[in-house]
């Protein structure tokens, strides 16, 4: 891919957004404030996001970088991945969600931690009325964001010391070859690592990129939670005969882990966590 000039990677990323939001036929995009796009998939995506990792490549910088003393932004905080667990390392966490669903287990993990120092803030970003804070994240969050730059500067203004996001290097594992065999289509490929890095430099933010392993690595304990995953990207309707295709080639394509879980036959795919230190000012302003 030749990529656009520099003038032009917010369109850019509002034509990737827009095209993939058009083939999948949906009428609202992910993260509209109208819909709660969450409301089907709250469950499984709470349950899969449990438990991280104690080497989570995030998660390690961020216990090098969080102070006692600091408050602590997370954006798109989906059922509290890291702000509890970030609640032990700072003063406070304030974690925005325009999520209800994703909001609803969000409080039930925060309770289950005893986590007091966390406040949740239900709305969208960048709309979100929140006070700046020390360091912010945004963890794989800007995928349906249709204008990148405005909320990218969001993220600039309400950050005093130091903002870091996460985003894919690679595209995701299968979807690519199932849209072809399910729709005779190409997919529309997802914003990644390229398109983000570009958006940032037109604001003025040169910022440091380092490359890991994803966490988990799209891995299933077992078909049908793959087919799951799987539907729920491609949005398949269940109990369709194209949900039955669907089941079929999971069956006859995922390979099996020495862990026992299973995963597409794809090299295992990357992160990137994307960083810069507060000081160097933002293009606009």
């Amino acid at each position: 891919m030749i990529p656009p000039a520099l003038s032009a990677w917010a369109d850019h990323w509002q034509t990737l957004v827009a095209g993939r939001d058009d083939q999948r036929g949906v009428d609202q995009r992910d993260g509209d404030p109208a819909r709660d796009p969450w409301s089907a998939r709250a469950d499984r995506f709470a349950a899969y996001s449990a438990g991280l990792p104690d080497d989570d490549p995030l998660f390690t910088r961020l216990r090098a970088a969080v102070r006692p003393t600091d408050t602590v932004l997370d954006v798109g905080a989906g059922a509290g991945r890291y702000a509890v667990p970030l609640a032990a390392l700072a003063r406070e966490v304030v974690a925005v969600e325009p999520s209800p669903a994703m909001c609803r287990h969000l409080a039930e993990r925060i309770a289950a931690a005893g986590a007091g120092n966390v406040a949740v803030i239900g709305a969208p970003w960048p709309a979100a009325d929140v006070p700046v804070a020390d360091v912010t994240i945004c963890a794989h969050v800007v995928y349906g964001v249709r204008a990148i730059a405005p909320f990218l500067r969001a993220l600039d203004a309400h950050t005093r010391r130091l903002c870091l996001l996460a985003i894919r290097v690679d595209q995701h594992p299968g979807i690519a070859e199932l849209s072809r065999a399910l729709f005779g289509e190409n997919r529309v490929r997802q914003p990644a690592l390229l398109d983000l890095y570009g958006a940032l430099l037109d604001l003025g933010i040169a910022a440091d990129v380092q490359i890991v392993p994803a966490s988990g690595g799209f891995r299933f304990a077992d078909h049908a939670e793959a087919a799951a995953h799987y539907r729920d990207r491609l949005r398949i309707p269940p109990g369709t005969p194209t949900e039955t295709r669907l089941r079929q080639l999971i069956t006859e394509h995922l390979t099996k882990e020495p862990d026992g879980r299973w995963r597409w036959p794809t090299p295992p795919p990357r992160n990137a966590i994307v960083s810069w230190a507060k000081g160097g000012g933002i293009a606009g302003e």
